[in-house]
């Protein structure tokens, strides 16, 4: 009896035993049907989707393997041996990025050089091991907000309800929308803090309208890390007690943006080591999130984001105007007023110690006088030896003279370079003019395709310019240069390039940031700006031209080999002519 009853007690253990385990695994069967279920019902409820990336550092895993199988759209399987990379193949983007991962440290690994990241994604995010249930959650989730990823959830079971459950966050604020109920506030990036959210999968339109709501609109003061060159007019900064002040156009923009995104700017200078460098390259190396001057938009740069232009530049230079003149204006450029009254006050006296003096009568008419001055053949010549020298040596020296102004006044009128001021590029080349701007104009200045480049950081007015230098820079910065005797070509000689801003690649707030910036450019934002540029430049370049009224600057005209040889052969023709006379 004894044994029958122990008998039976062992029966009934293995059968309660047996049932826990079937029990036990049906409950974990469950649950993993119930995750990929989930999963498939809510991308199939609230979103269109044609293709999903399924990410995975655990490809053997059998939940990986259940849910590739279960999703009904196309799915990029990536694992670690294909560097999660989207095939060349592939059209980008692809909305709906599922993560399947064994540990949050793995997610960084998952994401090194992807190419397949846009603002338009988002992420769902599920714990390879089914047995922790939510516990994970706020470990993957603040993983992914380190790697700039802020449109994600994190799907679970709840260990004690078995009900599943949704997790999200806020890294700037607590706000949410009411379906989300606030679980913990935790201290993240920057000691911002960070608050945690769940709610209970419950289908229905306001889970779908509410599971990857706005998070940008208000920043919460959130400090970010921004780069800053000194550059006038754009932005400058003047250091008084310790305190910086910053000013400038670009920082007055800056100003408006971070003031409607409620956000902090934790400021770094480009140091003056690295002022010959470019502040993109800068930009990149220091990982700074925004870049607070403007760039040239070049080709889409895969380093980073670049926002909508907010204004168009072309790219000119200004010269000493080179304009054909008159004649009459010409005549009196190189050969002025006093000159012309002491050469006929020298002929005079010459005539009058001749005629009186010397009693030679070479000359009796007054009209000698004129052909005298003007280096003309005479009808009569001097008679006496004394009279001879005088005229003879007064012959030379009017020569020589007239020599040099002849050559000036023959070069100019003939001289195709002289006349002649810069309309294109080639132009440059052809006229051998000495290129002078700023370095931050090195993209430009390569445009320009000439060898001849003085960096030099600015200039006043064109009367700093020699006869052969352009000043190079942006169209709207030459204008209050341009002074009556500068020209600046009618065209840009570069056309128009689109400025914008610079961020870090997949910053969260690049799609808030970009959105402000568009509705101030059509709140009249470019007048703004370039009347801005323009009143400054104007009024700095008249209080550096009144700095240097006292100063006289002098000019050097280019002598060519064709111009030696025309004064050698009329110098020659010339002295013949004297010693005939002289004789």
């Amino acid at each position: 009896m004894t044994f029958k009853l122990f008998g039976c007690c062992i029966f009934v253990s293995l059968f309660f035993a047996y049932i826990v385990c079937v029990e036990d695994i049906k409950i974990s069967s469950k649950q993993t049907d119930q995750r990929i279920s989930l999963v498939n019902e809510l991308m199939e409820q609230c979103f269109n989707i044609q293709a999903s990336i399924l990410i995975t550092d655990s490809p053997s895993n059998s939940l990986v393997n259940e849910l590739y199988e279960s999703i009904p759209q196309s799915v990029l399987f990536l694992n670690k041996s294909a560097n999660y990379n989207i095939p060349t193949n592939q059209n980008t983007p692809v909305p709906s990025i599922i993560m399947i991962l064994s540990s949050p440290a793995a997610m960084e690994q998952v994401l090194v050089n992807e190419a397949w990241r846009n603002f338009n994604q988002y992420f769902i995010i599920l714990d390879e091991n089914n047995g922790n249930g939510c516990v994970s959650a706020q470990s993957f989730l603040m993983e992914a907000w380190k790697n700039d990823i802020l449109n994600v959830v994190f799907i679970c079971l709840d260990h004690q309800n078995q009900i599943p459950t949704i997790y999200s966050f806020n890294p700037f604020t607590s706000s949410a929308p009411m379906s989300w109920m606030k679980i913990s506030v935790v201290s993240a990036i920057n000691n911002h803090s960070w608050t945690l959210f769940s709610q209970n999968y419950i289908a229905g339109d306001t889970l779908c309208s509410d599971l990857f709501y706005k998070k940008t609109g208000n920043l919460g003061g959130y400090e970010f890390d921004v780069l800053v060159d000194y550059k006038e007019p754009y932005i400058w900064y003047t250091i008084n007690n310790g305190v910086i002040n910053f000013e400038g156009f670009d920082y007055e923009i800056m100003k408006l943006l971070v003031s409607k995104l409620n956000m902090i700017l934790q400021v770094f200078f480009v140091t003056r080591n690295e002022s010959s460098c470019y502040f993109r390259i800068i930009f990149f190396e220091g990982g700074y999130s925004l870049g607070v001057n403007s760039i040239r938009m070049n080709v889409p740069n895969t380093l980073g984001e670049m926002t909508h232009p907010f204004y168009q530049a072309g790219f000119s230079v200004i010269t000493r105007s080179r304009e054909l003149k008159g004649l009459q204006e010409y005549l009196f450029d190189f050969l002025p007023l006093s000159i012309v009254l002491s050469f006929f006050i020298i002929s005079v006296v010459i005539f009058i110690l001749l005629r009186y003096l010397l009693r030679d009568p070479y000359s009796r008419n007054f009209i000698d006088i004129i052909l005298f001055f003007l280096n003309l053949s005479l009808p009569r010549l001097p008679v006496t030896i004394r009279g001879r020298v005088l005229f003879g040596a007064t012959f030379l020296s009017f020569t020589f003279a007239n020599i040099f102004i002849q050559a000036n006044m023959s070069t100019v009128l003939s001289s195709f370079n002289m006349a002649r001021n810069v309309e294109k590029i080639e132009d440059l080349k052809e006229l051998n003019y000495n290129i002078l701007s700023d370095r931050l104009n090195e993209a430009f200045l390569t445009d320009l395709g000439s060898k001849n480049i003085d960096k030099i950081f600015n200039i006043s007015s064109c009367s700093q310019l020699q006869e052969n230098e352009a000043f190079a820079e942006i169209e709207m910065l030459l204008h209050p240069l341009v002074t009556e005797n500068c020209y600046m070509p009618k065209k840009p000689l570069i056309p128009e390039k689109h400025y914008c801003y610079i961020t870090q690649r997949n910053w969260p707030i690049f799609p808030e940031m970009n959105e402000k910036l568009l509705m101030l450019i059509e709140g009249g934002l470019n007048d703004y700006y370039i009347k801005k540029i323009s009143t400054f430049e104007t009024s700095r370049a008249r209080a550096i031209s009144s700095n240097n009224n006292g100063s006289h600057e002098v000019l050097f005209l280019w002598v060519y080999y064709p111009q030696l040889k025309f004064d050698y052969c009329f110098l020659c023709r010339v002295i013949r002519r004297a010693a005939i006379a002289l004789n």
